[in-house]
Formats: structure tokens, C-alpha cells, sequence
């Protein structure tokens, strides 16, 4: 279904309790090792907005809003009062030098509005598609540009009338909004009470980040099912995601092939496979689905396989 470009009740959000949570597959192995693999690319954000109802007027606002909405068919945006603006903690007023959304290039006009987390030597990028309209400032290298720009509320895109210069600095604040809907359990019934006089409450109003496909692993992964496969390697095999994404070989000689699969069908990024070289002795190479050998597996080692774009522009494994 559609998306609303309407906010959720300020006053009622304020009151909400949630945040960001992420999917990681942990897999035991039976050495007590285990290995760790992000399902999702970026963190997804779920609420329960049931704390902020304080009123009967409150609780039919809500209402009206979900009924609107058709339960879950419909999303909207949701501001979170903990984090809503693209100052390092969330809610100071925001600068048009916050973050840096990209580097001009002479030819490039559209770069999309992003929020960045760091601790230490780490930063996870958030990309933001619903800034507040009116509130978005942009700058080249350290200067406000107050024109020649314009800013899709609905995506987050800033679209430059020409392009930046290469090499210029290309930075941006805003506030804003986090795309949700309902979740399953609230589009079955929203349970509400008028448990005291002039007031009412109701039990769990979920909410749940909206992530476009091209955004979040969760959906591109939803074929890597996870779990660990251990195996005596007799022969060449070509590994199937729908088993597992942590394999662990034990050669029975040198120079079998794993094959993975092709790299076209599946989605950028990972980590897709765990591989786990357990012999002592021998090796065994990695090969794409055509048998083609471009890495070997060492006794005792254990390598990781991810997607990538080559030079020439199409998806290949790539090992680290």
C-alpha cells in the first residue's frame, strides 16, 4: 500500500518508548567458537507509542489516526523525541555542517540526506528519507548555500541546479522523521479502555520501521537462512545458501573445489558465507559457480565471503 506524508501526534509520540535494533545470526559451532553474521544492513527502529495516551482526547486522536491509516496498510512518519535532528546526540538544534553527504564530482547533482554514528574508529550511516520540510540546510565546503538546491521531503535526495565542483565538500542538517506503520499485532486490534473518568489507555500500540529493499539486508537475505553445516569434503560441491551460511570442511585430500553461488542473483554486501578449514593437512580452493578456482583455503583457516562490484561494474565474491 501507500505512504502517508502525515506524523503520528507529537504529543503522543513524546511520550513513546523504543528505538533501533538490529537482526545478528550467532552460530555455535561445537568447538564453543562462534561466529557472528548482520543480517540486516541498517538498524531497524520499533515503538510502542501506548505510553504517551494521557487523555481521552489523546486516545481518540490515536484512533482517528490508526483508522485512517487502515491499521497496517498505510505508513506515516513518527518523530522519535530521542533522536530526531542530525546533531551528534539527536536533538540539539541541527547545522548545515552536521554531516557529510558526499564529494562533488563536476557531474553528479543528487545526493541523499544521511545521518552518521561514531564511536571510536566506527561509523554506521543512517539514511534518512523523511526530513522535516523547512528544516533541511546544506553547504559547500564550510558555506551555506541557501539556493541553487532543492530537497524531496519524501526520499531525502538534494538535487543541485548544477553540479558541485569536484573535489567541494558537499554537507547537510535537518530534523527528522522516522517512516512507520503498525505492526501485525496492532492492525488485528487496536485494544482500547476508558479506564477512568475523562481518560483511557491502551495496552501496546507497536510501531515499526518501514526499510526499503534496497536499504535493509533483511529482506535481500531473507534466502540466507543461517545455521552452520559440517562436512567431510570427498568431492567439489557447490555451496546452497538455503542450508547455511557457516560451512566447515574437513578435506579428505588437496584441491577440491567450493563452489558459491552466482554472485548476480544474490544482493551486494554481507557477510555471506563463513568457510572453516578444520584439516590439519590439506586445502581446498574456492570457485565461482563455473568451477573457476580464485582462492585457496588453507589448513586451519577460515575465510569470508562477501559481494562486491568488480571494475567493470557486475557482482563478484570476494574473500577476507
Amino acid at each position: 500500500m501507500s505512504f502517508h506524508e502525515v506524523q503520528f501526534p507529537t504529543d503522543v509520540s513524546y511520550g513513546s518508548r523504543g528505538g533501533p535494533g538490529f537482526s545478528t545470526s550467532i552460530v555455535m559451532l561445537d568447538s564453543g567458537a562462534e561466529h557472528r553474521a548482520s543480517r540486516w544492513e541498517s538498524a531497524r527502529h520499533q515503538y510502542d507509542v501506548s505510553y504517551g495516551v494521557k487523555s481521552q482526547s489523546q486516545l481518540a486522536a490515536v484512533k482517528t489516526f490508526y483508522m485512517a491509516r487502515m491499521g497496517a496498510a498505510h505508513g506515516f512518519r513518527f518523530k522519535d523525541w530521542c533522536d530526531f535532528t542530525t546533531a551528534s546526540d539527536g536533538i540539539s538544534a541541527h547545522a548545515y555542517d552536521d554531516v557529510e553527504i558526499g564529494t562533488g564530482d563536476g557531474t553528479e547533482t543528487e545526493f541523499q540526506l544521511v545521518k552518521k554514528y561514531t564511536s571510536g574508529s566506527t561509523t554506521h550511516t543512517r539514511v534518512l528519507t523523511k526530513p522535516v520540510s523547512g528544516t533541511v540546510k546544506v553547504a559547500l565546503d564550510d558555506v551555506e548555500a541557501t539556493s541553487g538546491w532543492s530537497v524531496d521531503t519524501t526520499t531525502g535526495f538534494i538535487t543541485f541546479t548544477s553540479a558541485p565542483s569536484a573535489a567541494v565538500s558537499i554537507t547537510a542538517g535537518c530534523e527528522f522523521d522516522v517512516p512507520v506503520r503498525f505492526t501485525s499485532e496492532a492492525d488485528e486490534s487496536l485494544a482500547a479502555s476508558a479506564s477512568f473518568f475523562e481518560g483511557g489507555d491502551i495496552d501496546s500500540i507497536p510501531l515499526v520501521e518501514i526499510i526499503e529493499d534496497a536499504a535493509n539486508a533483511d529482506i535481500d537475505y531473507a534466502y540466507w537462512y543461517g545455521g552452520s553445516y559440517e562436512a567431510c569434503l570427498q568431492a567439489s560441491v557447490l555451496l546452497n545458501p538455503l542450508v547455511a551460511r557457516v560451512w566447515v570442511f574437513e578435506p579428505s585430500a588437496s584441491g577440491y573445489q567450493v563452489k558459491l553461488p552466482q554472485a548476480s542473483e544474490y544482493p551486494d554486501g554481507g557477510p555471506m558465507f563463513y568457510i572453516i578449514n578444520v584439516d590439519d593437512t590439506y586445502s581446498f580452493n574456492l570457485a565461482d559457480y563455473l568451477g573457476n578456482s580464485f582462492f585457496t583455503v588453507l589448513p586451519g583457516e577460515g575465510v569470508v565471503c562477501v559481494i562486491s562490484k568488480n571494475d567493470s561494474g557486475a557482482a563478484t565474491w570476494y574473500v577476507k
